[in-house]
């Protein structure tokens, strides 16, 4: 028994912390997602126009 615990031991604490990493990616993937700003270019003849998008 005193060979078999440590063992045991080891294995509960690696099963533990796989069980935390999945449940962290779980919160992680239902997280709402950000959306990133799109910019658009328009190029005329003379002149460069930026449109920025707004912040919510």
């Amino acid at each position: 028994m005193e060979k078999v615990l440590p063992v045991i031991i080891i294995c509960s604490i690696g099963i533990a912390a796989a069980i935390g990493y999945i449940v962290y990616l779980i919160v992680i993937s239902l997280r709402p997602k950000r959306t990133k700003r799109r910019n658009e270019f328009e190029i005329d003849e003379d002149s460069l126009t930026i449109k920025l998008g707004k912040r919510k």
